[in-house]
């Protein structure tokens, strides 16, 4: 089946469909990040797992912030 031939209900176009699993996935990512980040710091011995989470946590944001803007991007 083609994607030309789904119909969708008035209230829900295919855009918000996009927005709502692009938010799904973003918070997904950032649960994932909080639990990596939570262990390195809280079990982790010494300085070296401390300064993983901080580089782990500043790519995150970095990826989530590109992710959004490229998001914004094409859809207008």
């Amino acid at each position: 089946m083609p994607l030309q031939n789904i119909t969708l209900p008035a209230s829900l176009n295919l855009e918000s469909a996009f927005v709502v699993i692009f938010a799904a996935l973003l918070i997904i990512f950032w649960i994932n990040t909080f639990f990596i980040l939570y262990h390195l710091i809280r079990f982790g011995i010494g300085k070296t797992p401390k300064h993983l989470a901080i580089f782990t946590l500043a790519g995150s944001l970095i990826l989530s912030f590109s992710a959004l803007i490229s998001f914004i991007i094409s859809r207008f």
